[in-house]
């Protein structure tokens, strides 16, 4: 018996859930920890990354590896981590060639209620992982000085 027929028999699956499930089951590892970053899902986070997921692969054209993924859909810190810890490179970039420290300045983490200090402590896990804070971004100036509305977080 399939995972797929035992996790349907159980119960009804959402749509999230059962793309999930298929690319496991059809070995679409990469695809999977996609599917789970994407629904903020610790659990098939550490599932995909478990059955060989890369995180440093990305399947789309704009190179957005799982790290960057996961910063711009605001997951979880403990995601984040689980990325970290698998390790993802927290200084690659994306097609725009912006790094995860870069998508973390400008973009607030819904981590938790307070998202100043929640992206504070998305960037000091960056930073503690690795990430470049001296490295010069498109306009010349450091990831701090990325011209954006929101306050700076520290």
């Amino acid at each position: 018996m399939s995972v797929m027929t035992t996790a349907t028999e159980t119960r009804q699956m959402t749509s999230m859930e059962f793309r999930f499930r298929s690319s496991l089951q059809n070995g679409y590892k990469n695809s999977a920890l996609e599917t789970a970053v994407s629904a903020n899902n610790p659990e098939w986070v550490k599932e995909a990354l478990d059955a060989g997921a890369s995180v440093n692969e990305s399947d789309t054209s704009d190179k957005i590896y799982p790290l960057i993924q996961a910063i711009i859909c605001g997951c979880r810190l403990e995601i984040i981590k689980k990325l970290i810890t698998a390790g993802a490179d927290v200084n690659s970039r994306d097609r725009e060639g912006k790094t995860p420290l870069i998508h973390a300045v400008d973009t607030y983490c819904i981590d938790q209620s307070d998202a100043t200090k929640a992206r504070r402590d998305l960037i000091r896990s960056l930073h503690n992982a690795g990430a470049d804070l001296a490295e010069k971004v498109w306009h010349g100036g450091t990831p701090f000085c990325v011209p954006c509305e929101k306050p700076h977080p520290l």
